[in-house]
């Protein structure tokens, strides 16, 4: 998965926790970086200094920047002894100048604009596709995202212009203002975890290049990505026994077969053999979406099996019920493929 984070500028001028907040995505696996000239105009002598700041960092780092621009920024740009390795143009560049600018870098267009007669006027113009990216707006006010179906559509017409596509999903930590409700491109993501809308973006939605709209995110959600792996955060029953313990903190993966009702941890049951784990029934009740559960004594020689339902399930006196997933975790129950591993941790107070 290629993978960016965001960072903006403002008026106190680029801080030593945003340079650490680079240092820690670089050595999680992001590679591109995103900012904008966008700064109030009260700001706007100051920018200079600031973006300086932020881009001698960022090739320390060996971080690839993209600079959203608008026409009235270029002297900006043009001012920087690092420069960026992208620019998002923003309305007002005129096909010659978005030609003259493609020949220092590769260039970024909004994805709301781009049709087949504008590709095609850039390529006249001698624009090489390769160095064309189409990147999705991302939606800050709720109920305005694009549908997830929307955005394969759209995703999918672009790369078979021969563009790159890349998309937002929304951080967990710090969010950004003034409405603080996620930067998601498609508004269905508003609502995930980080790591389960970025897979959805690449697995489902032809999305090449996942970005971070917020400039924050949790330690959880940078393990997820730099591991790549599915880790369901979960709420564990306060009962648990030490089998049922040891099992949950197994490393799981699931079968390569995967039922259509459940997510089978095909070593569970091996390892609960192999050290002679007995789970002994307790309490049943109908099991929901997300509900982790494991096979007891009663199954016979399924005792063991660690399951993650995936839908509403009938009480099984033979299936212990021993915690539920958390809900921004939900989605990578559907997105797990065959033989994926995935792990299991218990959430905090706050649910992170």
């Amino acid at each position: 998965m290629e993978k960016g984070f965001s960072l903006y500028l403002g008026a106190s001028g680029f801080r030593e926790d945003q340079y650490t907040y680079m240092q820690t995505m670089s050595e999680a696996g992001f590679t591109v970086m995103f900012t904008s000239l966008h700064i109030p105009e009260e700001n706007g002598g100051e920018r200079e200094a600031v973006l300086k700041g932020m881009m001698e960092k960022a090739a320390k780092l060996r971080l690839e920047v993209v600079i959203d621009v608008a026409p009235d920024a270029l002297s900006v740009i043009q001012s920087l002894r690092a420069k960026p390795t992208a620019l998002r143009l923003d309305h007002g560049f005129s096909v010659k100048e978005m030609t003259e600018l493609a020949r220092c870098y590769r260039i970024a267009f909004n994805a709301s604009t781009m049709t087949e007669t504008f590709a095609a006027d850039l390529q006249n113009a001698g624009v090489d596709p390769a160095k064309i990216e189409v990147w999705h707006n991302y939606y800050p006010r709720p109920e305005t995202g694009l549908s997830r179906d929307e955005v394969k559509r759209r995703n999918e017409r672009f790369r078979a212009m021969g563009f790159k596509t890349a998309a937002f999903v929304p951080g967990d930590k710090e969010l950004r203002g003034p409405v603080k409700a996620g930067l998601p491109s498609a508004e269905d993501h508003r609502s995930w975890a980080p790591y389960a809308a970025a897979r959805d973006l690449t697995d489902e939605l032809a999305t090449d290049l996942v970005m971070v709209g917020d400039p924050g995110l949790t330690e959880h959600s940078i393990s997820s990505f730099q591991s790549d792996e599915a880790r369901f955060r979960a709420e564990f029953d306060a009962e648990l026994s030490e089998a049922e313990r040891t099992i949950a903190g197994l490393k799981h993966k699931q079968r390569p077969d995967p039922a259509r009702d459940v997510v089978r941890s095909e070593p569970s049951r091996s390892e609960a053999k192999k050290h002679n784990l007995q789970v002994f029934p307790r309490s049943v009740s109908a099991r929901r979406r997300g509900d982790v559960t494991i096979d007891n004594e009663n199954y016979g020689r399924y005792q063991g099996e660690l399951q993650l339902v995936k839908t509403p399930l009938n009480d099984d006196p033979r299936v212990n019920t021993i915690g539920q997933i958390t809900e921004s975790d939900l989605p990578l129950l559907d997105l797990l493929q065959p033989g994926e591993k995935f792990s299991l941790c218990a959430k905090d107070r706050q649910g992170k």
